[in-house]
């Protein structure tokens, strides 16, 4: 996180924290936040804060501070402010209609693969609550072949008005498999995999996914998925 993280979920085996995905299949699944016992895990979504949100107490964002420590966090760009406008976002501060700023989105995690010669790995951003809504972020299939570790880091840049209602924006990633900077596994700037329509400002959702080539699969443990003003 920096000093402009909005909003963020982290992984770890806590409640509200991401679980680590381990798949045997290729079925392209959602990362998924720990609940309490016996709940199903609810999928990580990011949303676009509005200002308008009721916040009481929280565990703060921050890696480095002790958890078990609630307080006002606000979204102040600097902790725990004294004095400051409650959050200091608000609902025109990412419409750029309304002379808001664009904002970003980083999803960077690590794991394993499964040995097999089909294997592969994909991961996608979608704009939306769930894989049902659109990609707006991904690679093209890197291999992974062996029974090795790999990690990851995408950065999405995005853009929205309430005016034309469509999201645009621009991806890179960085993928490291097996100690490699592998094929299809870099990207240093492109525009977004497709432009997507949202009409409301209540509508900028995010969620992620990974997709395994092969049915042996692997494991993947998101350690960060976040939101940030620009």
């Amino acid at each position: 996180m920096n000093a402009n993280t909005i909003f963020a979920l982290y992984g770890g085996t806590g409640r509200d924290q991401i679980a680590s995905q381990t798949l045997a299949s290729t079925t392209e699944t959602e990362f998924r936040i720990n609940q309490d016992a016996g709940a199903s895990n609810a999928i990580a979504v990011l949303t676009v804060p509005q200002g308008n949100e009721i916040l009481g107490s929280s565990k703060p964002i921050s890696l480095n501070a002790n958890a078990s420590i609630s307080g006002p966090d606000r979204g102040t760009q600097y902790g725990r402010g004294l004095g400051e406008n409650a959050p200091f976002y608000n609902n025109t501060s990412f419409d750029l209609a309304k002379g808001g700023l664009p904002f970003r989105l980083s999803l960077s995690g690590f794991g394993s693969a499964v040995a097999n010669a089909g294997n592969t790995l994909v991961f996608k951003i979608y704009s939306g609550s769930t894989k049902g809504g659109t990609v707006i972020a991904t690679n093209t299939a890197v291999a992974t072949a062996s029974a090795a570790s790999l990690n990851f880091k995408f950065i999405v840049d995005l853009q929205w008005d309430s005016t034309t209602q469509v999201l645009v924006g621009t991806q890179r990633f960085n993928i490291n498999y097996n100690g490699t900077q592998v094929a299809n596994g870099f990207s240093a700037g492109a525009v977004l995999a497709n432009a997507a329509s949202v009409t409301t400002l209540a509508g900028l959702t995010f969620c992620a996914t990974a997709t395994w080539g092969n049915a042996v699969g692997g494991t993947i443990q998101v350690n960060e998925f976040a939101l940030e003003s620009l």
